[in-house]
């Protein structure tokens, strides 16, 4: 489920990444940055494995 949702993801990372290399202007390419590093940490959170709980016994 999680690979599934980070290659969903990969998609909304490619055209943050798109749209940051289109900018023109410092406010626009501020913007866009804003948006990659988002887009950035949800791929991060996704591919990062879940800690594993320890079982009493």
């Amino acid at each position: 489920l999680r690979l599934r949702q980070t290659l969903e993801d990969m998609t909304l990372l490619r055209s943050s990444v798109q749209r940051y290399l289109a900018s023109t202007t410092d406010a626009e390419r501020e913007r866009n940055m804003t948006a990659l590093r988002a887009a950035i940490r949800v791929v991060n959170e996704n591919i990062t494995p879940l800690p594993v709980e320890e079982r009493g016994e």
